[in-house]
């Protein structure tokens, strides 16, 4: 499924784009918790994309100890134009997102580009955000949603350590408090944002392990605000 996360982008974004233009004429799979959606020419890559959704939607609910009800779309958009139907505004180097609060995942066919990513990985990650949509009803900070999705997504190594450790030493750390909505669009202070949300969740596993990790996300799940 292509192999490289580079420096691809995996967004969580409120969802204000309308859904279900021309999605009668997509192929769809139907699984335990998740729908597949796709056109014809992405069947194969749609065929050995499946099973690994199935598959990682169970590992990540075990990982963080939930069971939340719910199903979650995922769409294959089939070039540049779907994907900017239902993610607008972003960059080709946006490869997933998740539509906060539509319960909808989107990534973009790798027969859009030349370039090469790790799609399972993406999903992986998006899958991760569209979870804790499901089992936590208010609003979690942009950068404890995606610390947790780095953390449970398995991307937690690819963070730049050699970025954070600079910005700590010479005070250009993010304030959290400018990273509960959303993260800055220019993509080496984006990178630090990430840098910042992973570091949190490696200090919480480091202190409580995995059980901390589900203690958090079950807090949350039971309306205790996140501060």
């Amino acid at each position: 499924l292509g192999a490289g996360r580079g420096a691809c982008l995996v967004a969580v974004l409120p969802g204000q784009v309308a859904l279900g233009q021309g999605e009668e004429s997509l192929r769809k799979r139907f699984g335990d918790g998740l729908t597949l959606l796709h056109v014809e020419q992405d069947s194969r890559v749609a065929e050995r994309l499946w099973p690994h959704l199935l598959q990682d939607r169970l590992d990540i609910m075990e990982t963080l100890g939930v069971t939340p009800p719910g199903v979650l779309r995922v769409i294959l958009a089939h070039s540049d134009k779907a994907f900017a139907q239902y993610v607008p505004g972003q960059g080709r180097d946006t490869v997933g997102a998740y539509l906060l609060g539509q319960r909808v995942i989107v990534l973009r066919s790798p027969r859009t580009s030349a370039a090469q990513w790790d799609l399972r990985g993406v999903a992986r990650h998006e899958l991760v955000h569209g979870l804790l949509d499901l089992a936590v009803d208010g609003p979690i900070p942009r950068w404890l949603n995606e610390g947790l999705a780095l953390l449970v997504a398995g991307d937690i190594d690819f963070l730049d350590d050699a970025r954070l450790n600079l910005a700590a030493v010479t005070g250009q750390l993010i304030p959290l408090s400018r990273l509960v909505y959303g993260f800055p669009e220019q993509h080496g202070v984006r990178s630090l944002a990430y840098a910042q949300a992973a570091s949190f969740s490696r200090f919480l596993l480091s202190r409580g392990g995995m059980t901390a990790v589900q203690w958090l996300v079950r807090e949350l799940g039971q309306g205790v605000p996140a501060h």
